[in-house]
């Protein structure tokens, strides 16, 4: 009888899956290697089949292991291989600040704009830090370049804008006159009293220079101002020469340097004795009081004066050719004063509104057979006209001419 089966007896492939009796197939009797992947079912390995360590890095398939396989801690920095960890690794947001070590983030882990102002810790930036002209016009807060920024000598003139440099950026004494362009200090620029004696070199002042009527007399030393200085066709005028001694005139010796003052006779058109006003024509010969001189084509201009109605009527014969005169009351003509030998003079005689006045003649006044003592117009407002010629041999004043009864 068949007692037991050895594997000699045994052709290959003979044993099938239903010549097995379940769980009769144990350790011992599954050869080495002899479990391939085929021959597992999927999921048929738990945990509790697989001994501590036995699962090497060999053995697992790429992304074998997902979130929910790994327990929440257990990846710790050991098991990490070095670069293991890479960005598509990462969640965003998950590296905090003190995930990095210090210095660990170079430049060119940096994104480029990725440093803004709130990433930059106050006064980090150094001199060291900013590139050779990186700081442009539109870095700089205004103001905020002051004086002990700038190295001496660094603002020349194209730094500067133009009309920037004004007064107040000056310091005391700082513009000196190498700093001056020639030609560029005009009237303007000059305060008024600026230029005082010491700063106006000998000879400047030209005849140019000077302005219309600005030197006054003030300005003139005394007796600075020879013959010579002034010219021949100057016109000085009258009103600009000096009094002198009255009725005097200023006398020019041989050279026409005036050099004295004397008194001119009235016989040379000069006041005379009595003071008397002279005046001289633009042109002929004067007329003296001694010479004979012809008159042709002029006329003589009488002269008139109003006398003084009063009790006894006094007349100035120096003063008027003609003579008139209305009475309101009974009266004597008085004998006139200052007549000369020949002289005649004229007098008005006129009634007031009522009329009826008397005229008494004083000694001098002299009536001929002719020409007797009149008597005068007696109606209201009526003139009478006397004309008297001075003897002066008989010291009288004879009347020569009436006519009576003008209304």
């Amino acid at each position: 009888m068949l007692t037991k089966v050895t594997n000699e007896m045994l052709i290959d492939l003979a044993v099938t899956e239903s010549k097995i009796s379940p769980g009769s197939v144990t350790s011992s009797k599954i050869a080495d290697s002899s479990v391939t992947a085929a021959k597992l079912q999927n999921s048929s390995i738990t945990a509790d089949k697989i001994a501590d360590g036995t699962i090497t890095f060999a053995k697992l398939a790429s992304g074998a292991f997902s979130s929910v396989t790994v327990s929440d801690g257990s990846i710790t920095s050991a098991k990490l291989a070095d670069n293991a960890v890479i960005q598509s690794k990462l969640p965003d947001g998950v590296i905090s600040q003190f995930k990095i070590s210090d210095g660990a983030i170079v430049s060119s882990k940096i994104l480029d704009g990725s440093v803004t102002t709130p990433k930059i810790a106050d006064a980090a930036v150094t001199t060291a830090k900013i590139s050779d002209a990186a700081v442009t016009t539109a870095k700089i807060a205004d103001g905020s370049v002051i004086t002990t920024k700038l190295p001496d000598g660094s603002v020349t003139t194209a730094k500067l804008d133009d009309l920037s440099v004004t007064s107040i950026k000056l310091a005391s004494l700082s513009v000196t006159t190498a700093k001056i362009v020639d030609l560029s200090v005009t009237t303007q620029k000059i305060a008024a009293g600026a230029i005082v004696n010491s700063l106006i070199s000998n000879g400047a002042v030209t005849e140019e220079k000077i302005s219309a009527n600005s030197i006054s007399s003030s300005k003139i030393i005394n007796s600075s101002i020879s013959n010579n200085h002034i010219s021949a066709s100057a016109g000085i005028e009258r009103s600009k020469i000096a009094s002198g001694l009255f009725d005097h005139v200023l006398i020019n010796n041989a050279s026409g340097i005036i050099s004295s003052e004397a008194q001119l006779a009235k016989s040379r058109g000069g006041c005379g004795a009595d003071m008397s006003s002279v005046t001289f024509p633009s042109s002929g010969t004067i007329a003296t009081t001694s010479g004979t001189e012809t008159l042709s084509n002029k006329s003589i201009t009488k002269r008139i004066a109003s006398l003084v109605d009063a009790a006894s009527i006094s007349i100035d014969a120096s003063l008027a050719d003609i003579f008139r005169v209305t009475i309101a009351g009974d009266r004597t003509l008085s004998n006139p004063t200052n007549l000369v030998d020949g002289q005649m003079i004229a007098i008005h005689i006129k009634q007031d509104s009522l009329g009826g006045r008397l005229i008494s003649f004083d000694t001098m006044y002299r009536f001929s057979t002719d020409l007797p003592k009149p008597n005068l117009s007696f109606d209201p407002d009526l003139m009478d006209r006397l004309l008297f010629e001075y003897d002066a041999s008989a010291n009288k004043l004879d009347l020569v001419a009436i006519n009576r009864g003008y209304l």
